[in-house]
């Protein structure tokens, strides 16, 4: 079953600030009443989110003089506090659920739970499965999702991606493809050009030098890692390496590290495949609470939630990249980095195919169901069945539906003159807004 949420129009206060939301509320009430006395995971997608909930719950447990069974895990969590979650879950003579990002999705061992929930769509099909398939372990039961569709209210001038309801949209189209026994296959023979660039210089810096040929038969041959690249696409790739400085050919043909390449290999960063972000850890006296993205930086006096708790922040400690803190009341969750990711061309198309569609899902709740009319009803006034871009006057959205060819459209407009922006019509869907006019 998907519940839709209705989220009011927030009116700014006389400070200045805009009130906290009013749906996840109404969804932690929902949670608190349907899942105690049982094992399940909960998934809001984003880290900032699970902080919410968590602690909205864990107030609710207060209100009711009830034990909390309510319990965080994400990955700035430390290692401390998330083992106390997935502890709980596998106490058999006590129930838990945990409200948890993609960490337990899979790959760790926390027994049997009774549901799994999504608020808002998850980042894939193959996640919904891999969610799922955490449920209905034991004998007799069932697998069970309890999804959650949160929409604004449409008071006047919306955004397209608002009129669309493209949360309860993308929701019901990946339940309905998960249903069908769809999910998104594994990419492979992917150039990769970032890590492939990064294993060139490796190889190079390793050897003191290596030929062409050399480079070509260990990484880009049949058979090796990055074999669906072609040849005339390695020749370019080196050609342009060369031109940026990241390497140098001698006479002989051995090619070199030039200086930029020689300034990247010579750094830390260099061995790490992923990049990540700078962090600080959060301590409460001696322990330590997780870390947070020196991109999202704290102020002493500063309340934040945390691993389900309120925190005042008291110092932060820039030579021990330290961030501390003691128990307090109110805050908010803090900013994480991260993102939802890319979404499939199967999903998109089938996105539309509902817009284009009259039948109603069985899985939608009321409310549900009035979004994806709601929708429907937008998809046909502004007649985006045969359109692929729509001019709004000041900027012109590119309606993408899954088709490769369009996203290539954006670069050739801007580089004319015209603020022609991409709206994904199956993820997030944040708009660009144009800096100069038509």
């Amino acid at each position: 079953m998907v519940k839709g949420y209705k989220e009011p129009a927030a009116i700014t206060q006389s400070d200045g600030e805009e009130p906290d939301p009013v749906s996840p509320a109404q969804i932690a009430a929902h949670l608190f009443k349907v899942l105690r006395g049982s094992n399940n995971l909960v998934f809001p997608n984003f880290r900032r989110e699970a902080e919410r909930y968590t602690h909205i719950l864990n107030r609710l447990c207060e209100r009711e003089q009830v034990p909390n069974e309510f319990w965080p895990h994400h990955g700035c969590l430390s290692k401390e506090i998330r083992s106390e979650t997935e502890a709980a879950l596998k106490h058999k003579a006590r129930p838990a659920t945990a409200i948890c990002t993609n960490t337990l999705e899979l790959g760790i061992d926390i027994g049997a739970v009774k549901s799994f929930g999504q608020v808002g769509p998850p980042r894939s099909v193959a996640s919904l499965r891999q969610r799922l398939g955490r449920s209905g372990r034991r004998k007799g039961e069932p697998a069970i999702l309890r999804g959650r569709a949160v929409e604004d209210a449409l008071p006047g001038l919306t955004s397209l991606k608002d009129t669309l309801r493209l949360s309860t949209l993308q929701m019901t189209a990946m339940i309905s493809l998960l249903l069908k026994g769809w999910f998104e296959p594994p990419q492979v023979n992917g150039a990769n050009f970032s890590t492939l660039i990064q294993q060139l210089l490796s190889v190079i810096a390793h050897n003191g030098g290596a030929s062409a040929k050399e480079l070509f038969a260990l990484l880009w041959a049949p058979g090796a890692p990055f074999a669906g690249v072609s040849s005339g696409g390695f020749l370019e790739l080196l050609r342009n390496l060369g031109a940026k400085e990241l390497l140098v050919q001698e006479s002989s043909g051995v090619l070199l590290r030039g200086t930029l390449g020689e300034k990247f290999v010579n750094h830390y960063t260099f061995y790490a495949a992923l990049n990540s972000d700078e962090e600080f850890r959060i301590v409460a006296g001696s322990r330590t609470l997780g870390t947070l993205p020196v991109n999202q930086m704290l102020t002493p006096g500063q309340r934040i939630l945390f691993a389900g708790k309120t925190w005042r922040v008291e110092e932060v400690d820039d030579a021990q990249k330290a961030i501390c803190v003691t128990r307090a009341s109110g805050g908010v969750p803090p900013l994480f980095s991260g993102g939802a990711g890319r979404t499939h061309t199967r999903v998109r198309q089938r996105l539309r195919d509902l817009l284009r569609s009259q039948d109603v899902p069985a899985y939608l709740d009321p409310t549900a169901q009035k979004f994806l009319d709601e929708a429907r009803q937008e998809y046909a006034r502004l007649n985006l069945d045969n359109k692929v871009a729509l001019d709004q006057g000041h900027e012109v959205l590119l309606l993408s539906w899954g088709t490769r060819r369009t996203k290539r459209l954006p670069a050739f407009f801007f580089g004319a003159g015209s603020p022609l922006w991409p709206l994904d019509l199956a993820s997030q869907c944040t708009r660009r807004v144009a800096e100069s006019t038509r």
